[in-house]
């Protein structure tokens, strides 16, 4: 009998542990003060080497070669969005529907590579839209 009480005292700490991590979750979305959009890797890859983005953050409906937002501690998140005008709006949806955000004082940053029509810019110049 005294076994019996052991075990369930066990299982009951368990469960009631579980509960408040996924309490703690729920509670706690993240508030990145700027989220830097990218569309593919050699956009990615410059934040992710340099910001040093150690926290991966699963989305449910990203596009499924980028499931995770990466993300540090100081606020900076980077999500790659895949190419094309459905993957962008179906990320972006996601994360902004996603509970597991919380994006209403972010800033937001579209990264891209383009090209330009040699008329009007050279090799190597900046462009902002």
């Amino acid at each position: 009998m005294r076994a019996y009480i052991i075990i369930l005292s066990l299982v009951i700490a368990g469960f009631s542990q579980t509960g408040q991590a996924e309490a703690r979750q729920k509670a706690a979305p993240l508030a990145p003060k700027v989220l830097i959009i990218t569309m593919f890797p050699p956009e990615t890859r410059p934040w992710l080497d340099g910001d040093k983005l150690t926290t991966k953050v699963p989305v449910a409906g990203t596009d499924a070669d980028f499931p995770d937002v990466n993300c540090n501690p100081q606020g900076l998140c980077v999500v790659t969005t895949g190419m094309g005008f459905a993957n962008a709006a179906s990320t972006m949806s996601a994360l902004i529907y996603s509970q597991a955000f919380d994006l209403r004082k972010t800033y937001f940053i579209i990264d891209g590579i383009a090209g330009v029509e040699p008329a009007d810019g050279t090799l190597g110049s900046f462009h902002s839209a």
